[in-house]
């Protein structure tokens, strides 16, 4: 019979054994505990009371890996530079400017002036698909002329007489409406030499016009024999005139980049209709805030502020507007605001653009975008 008990001696050389077995195994890798997370600062009392931060969320995280988008260009009118006003009341103080513009963070990242003609004011302008051409309103006294502005080269040239100039953006043609109130269509070419204008025919009867994004039709505002104003759109290619408004004042139309969005002025707000399943929605008011100061201190004394010349601004969802004060029957001044078209909000576009010329009391009015 086997004893279960080992001889001490035997014992001890086992186990001498287990250990040199042992120590001839590889070891294992080592392992790293992972760093805490940083503690944020927080009002807390004593060290460490701040809250750890969270990690983002797989949303946050898509949003912050998406390029930046370009930044817009824009074209304005202001009296940065003069002494004279510039807005509905008088333009002989307005030249044109032009501005780099991040609409993503609502901000002006640099500007500068365009024109200094001594003798008149310039604004309404309008870009050309290339961003090389401006074509605006020239006014002298209640006179007003078409011209056009080569940004590269510097230099201007008054085309026609008339007023409210639109580029078409897919093809070389340009709508204003002439001293008649007739909107008229001119064609130009554009190279080497630059601009030149090669024609003009008659559209329709109407004013204040502006192409829709496909350049077959054009949006502008009519008043029928003894009825109100009414906004309305025809072809380029002639047909009959489609009312868009009803016959309640709403002038100065403008139409989104999609083409499934316009606008048109009614007294003191934009009246705004959607293309929806083939048929324009029921318009829906946008307009200045009820308390004035919300705009800034210096609206506070104005009997009437209004909403005017909106221009769809870089994308469908914003609304470039002129905002004007009244203080007794005569516009005393203007400032440029970015309206968000669903909420409502504005975004203070006269500060920062005059801030970029180191100005304040100023005014500007008028915009062309282009998109984003």
């Amino acid at each position: 019979m086997v004893s279960s008990r080992l001889p001490l001696i035997g014992l001890a050389a086992l186990t001498l054994m287990s250990t040199l077995a042992a120590c001839q195994q590889p070891s294992p890798a080592p392992t790293t505990e992972p760093a805490p997370a940083p503690r944020a600062k927080g009002k807390g009392k004593g060290k460490g009371k701040g809250k750890i931060p969270r990690a983002p969320s797989p949303v946050a995280q898509a949003q912050a890996a998406e390029p930046a988008s370009a930044p817009i260009t824009i074209v304005y009118a202001a009296n940065f530079d003069s002494q004279s006003p510039c807005h509905k009341g008088d333009q002989s103080g307005c030249d044109l400017y032009q501005a780099s513009y991040d609409l993503d963070q609502h901000k002006v990242l640099s500007s500068t002036r365009l024109t200094s003609t001594a003798s008149a004011g310039e604004w309404f302008p309008t870009l050309d698909r290339t961003g090389s051409y401006v074509l605006y309103e020239q006014r002298q006294g209640r006179r007003g002329s078409v011209a056009v502005l080569d940004i590269g080269r510097g230099s201007s040239e008054v085309l026609y007489p008339g007023r409210y100039p639109d580029f078409s953006h897919t093809d070389d043609h340009f709508v204003f409406n002439n001293e008649q109130r007739q909107v008229v269509q001119g064609s130009y070419s554009a190279g080497a030499g630059g601009f030149t204008a090669t024609g003009t025919s008659v559209l329709t009867q109407g004013r204040d016009p502006q192409y829709f994004p496909d350049g077959e039709q054009v949006m502008y505002h009519v008043q029928p024999q003894g009825e109100s104003t009414r906004t309305a759109f025809s072809s380029v290619s002639g047909g009959s005139r489609t009312d868009w408004s009803p016959a309640n004042r709403c002038a100065h139309a403008s139409v989104g980049y999609s083409g499934a969005i316009g606008l048109c002025g009614a007294g003191s707000t934009f009246h705004v209709r959607r293309l929806e399943d083939g048929a324009w929605s029921a318009a829906q008011e946008l307009g200045p805030p009820r308390t004035k100061t919300e705009l800034g201190s210096h609206y506070s004394g104005c009997s009437v502020v209004s909403y005017a010349y909106g221009e769809f601004c870089g994308d469908d969802d914003h609304v470039a507007a002129t905002v004007t004060c009244k203080s007794g029957p005569d516009v005393s001044f203007a400032n440029l605001f970015l309206v968000n078209v669903s909420s409502g909000q504005r975004i203070d576009l006269h500060s920062q653009l005059q801030a970029a010329h180191g100005v304040s009391g100023k005014d500007t009015a008028t915009i062309a975008c282009s998109p984003k």
